[in-house]
């Protein structure tokens, strides 16, 4: 498919029949099969009449015969045509009586929106070697029309950049590969949003870990940033050694951020008086995070 801004052209008015101006038939027109248009500037097509040896017959005229769909692309009393919406439709050319279309899709877009603005993506760490490859969904991206209005078959190109976290398969998937920030880059029509991509490692995972009254569990980490989720039958809180996490109260659900200057300890604490309280069922995940 072939991009066109203005190109010059042979489509000259001679009438839309050559018979009516004399002279030989051609044998074919040269002109590309489909052309790609991302703005609504005028543009022109390339053709030019050929006879049977290929030869350019430059006497005889190419004209504009017609439009198939006037409300995506309009012609010109000039010979220019334009796209007026997002669509595809033929242009007819026409050589003395000879005819062919040129296939036309108007790409008119105001902008491409992707959401959401960021995605998370959680790594699972592999018995040896690098973590396990995940595969990325759960984002879009939609190219909205001069209207306002999303386009449903706009076909958005997704691309990923060279940082190494992302990498986009030959079907077009799209899998994060190692911890860290990368960033998807979605494209139609000279418009591109991007959305920011963070992908963590899982570093510990305890299912129903008992968490004694007035007691706490605790689990080992290297400096860094970590996102800490705990779920429990009783209220708890996260706390750290060597660091400092978002403030919160005691609950059964506490997601919070902590950040470790140094090695540590992460501790999940049932504030709950020894011998007076109950204990607590925890299940504690904590991901290291960019």
């Amino acid at each position: 498919m072939l991009n066109a801004r203005s190109i010059s052209t042979s489509l000259l008015a001679c009438g839309f029949l050559w018979t009516g101006c004399g002279g030989p038939e051609p044998s074919t027109i040269q002109a590309p099969d489909r052309m790609a248009i991302d703005d609504a500037e005028p543009f022109r097509v390339d053709a030019m009449a050929l006879d049977a040896a290929g030869a350019p017959m430059a006497a005889v005229p190419v004209v504009l015969a017609g439009v198939g769909d006037p409300t995506v692309l309009t012609l010109h009393a000039t010979g220019e045509l334009r796209c007026e919406k997002w669509g595809r439709t033929a242009v007819t050319l026409q050589a003395a009586s000879l005819q062919r279309d040129v296939v036309v899709a108007c790409r008119l877009v105001q902008e491409v929106r992707g959401a959401p603005q960021k995605l998370v993506a959680v790594l699972e760490a592999a018995d040896d070697g690098p973590p396990r490859p995940m595969a990325l969904g759960g984002y879009a991206f939609q190219a909205i029309g001069l209207d306002g209005r999303a386009i449903p078959d706009a076909v958005v190109d997704v691309t990923v950049d060279d940082g190494g976290v992302l990498v986009k398969d030959p079907d077009g998937s799209i899998r994060a590969v190692k911890p860290g920030l990368g960033v998807l880059s979605g494209s139609l029509g000279g418009h591109t949003a991007e959305l920011e991509v963070s992908v963590g490692l899982l570093v510990s995972l305890r299912k129903s870990a008992l968490v004694e009254a007035g007691d706490a569990i605790e689990v080992p980490l290297e400096q860094g940033h970590y996102q800490v989720s705990v779920g429990a039958d009783v209220p708890v809180l996260v706390r750290v050694s060597a660091g400092e996490c978002v403030s919160h109260e005691a609950s059964l659900a506490v997601q919070v951020s902590c950040v470790l200057d140094d090695n540590g300890t992460v501790r999940i604490q049932n504030p709950a008086i020894r011998g007076r309280g109950d204990d607590a069922h925890a299940t504690v995940r904590v991901v290291r995070v960019p």
